[in-house]
């Protein structure tokens, strides 16, 4: 029986959806294996989990925990629904769970009016966690979780770990430029804790055909952390835009009206954070971009984009290096970011 096979098996049965009009996979996702479910009245997501995300549920149970917070709140996100055995996810060569079907898209491209409702959204949503004592379950310390970038000694340590494999030649210079980068970072403070939502990069926010938000999805890292770093996570997101060679820059105006956008709806950061935020977004990329490159070798994490690369190496790379140039226009304008988001 195939993924999509045993994806119909567990709708109609153990979901008891009864016979399904569509059962589509859904590329888009980079980790966790989506299906959208159709039936005669509604669709549903339908998804497997990916095994880093552990095998005993509590991704799931947490994802239930605060989205039914969330729901009752009126923040718009996807509710887990119960199997035909009242739990919350099935085992079938893997957890899979079915959660309601959200109407909206992922944008296609960044824009001013973009970043402002994404900021809007997620500060609504730390708000409406903050507002409640909650009791989330602990995850295994992993990269997809980690509470702050890796120390910049990472960077030294894969140019080592790999200097023997056939790979490195073409992936050296990119290396190198990220380990400078990593070098001239500045020490943080990061104080302000809350409930994270774990991965709110922008195509994890659901738009109208007016680009208004419209809903919030993929909660599955949703944790306690430091707010300094999700907001510096999300900036990011929302800021890069793509040049010629898929080559990230950074959109200045995007960042700062964000930034001014979630100070106006979401929760505060310390003085010496707000002050530190630009450098910790150019952390995040340079963070995310060692990920990348790190599985440029491996071929392990990232789900491989077939309709836009020839092959998952290279979209890693590509990826990766274009994370490490956005990490070297945000050194570039620094001062200027932290001009305007002082004032």
């Amino acid at each position: 029986m195939n993924d999509q096979e045993t994806a119909r098996n567990v709708a109609e049965l153990a979901f008891e959806l009864g016979p399904l009009l569509e059962i589509r996979h859904l590329p888009q996702g980079r980790v966790n294996l989506t299906y959208l479910v159709r039936t005669n009245k509604e669709s549903f997501i339908l998804q497997r989990l990916h095994p880093v995300l552990g095998n005993d549920g509590a991704v799931i149970q947490n994802v239930v925990t605060v989205t039914e917070i969330l729901a009752d709140k009126g923040v718009r996100v996807p509710r887990v629904l119960s199997s035909k055995a009242g739990a919350w996810w099935v085992e079938k060569s893997g957890l899979w769970r079915l959660m309601t079907f959200l109407p909206g898209q992922p944008p296609d491209t960044r824009s001013v009016k973009i970043g402002v409702e994404a900021a809007q959204l997620l500060g609504q949503f730390h708000r409406a966690l903050a507002e409640e004592p909650l009791s989330l379950i602990s995850l295994p310390p992993a990269d997809h979780n980690r509470d702050e970038p890796a120390s910049p000694r990472i960077w030294y340590e894969i140019i080592s770990r790999y200097e023997g494999n056939p790979k490195i030649e073409q992936a050296f210079s990119v290396l190198e430029e990220g380990r400078s980068l990593a070098s001239r970072l500045p020490t943080f403070t990061a104080t302000t804790q809350t409930v994270l939502h774990g991965d709110p990069k922008l195509e994890n926010f659901l738009f109208d055909e007016y680009e208004l938000a419209s809903g919030l999805i993929d909660l599955d890292i949703v944790r306690y952390g430091s707010l300094l770093w999700e907001l510096a996570d999300a900036l990011r997101s929302w800021s890069v835009i793509r040049g010629p060679e898929d080559r990230a820059g950074l959109s200045q105006d995007i960042f700062i009206e964000a930034v001014r956008s979630y100070r106006k709806h979401g929760l505060d950061l310390t003085p010496e954070e707000w002050r530190q935020l630009p450098a910790a977004t150019r952390a995040m990329a340079l963070d995310l971009a060692r990920r990348y490159l790190t599985d440029y070798f491996e071929e392990e994490y990232f789900a491989w984009d077939k309709d836009q690369y020839p092959s998952l190496a290279e979209q890693n790379l590509i990826r990766g290096a274009s994370l490490v140039s956005l990490a070297g226009d945000l050194e570039k304008v620094e001062k200027t970011l932290l001009d305007q988001i002082r004032a």
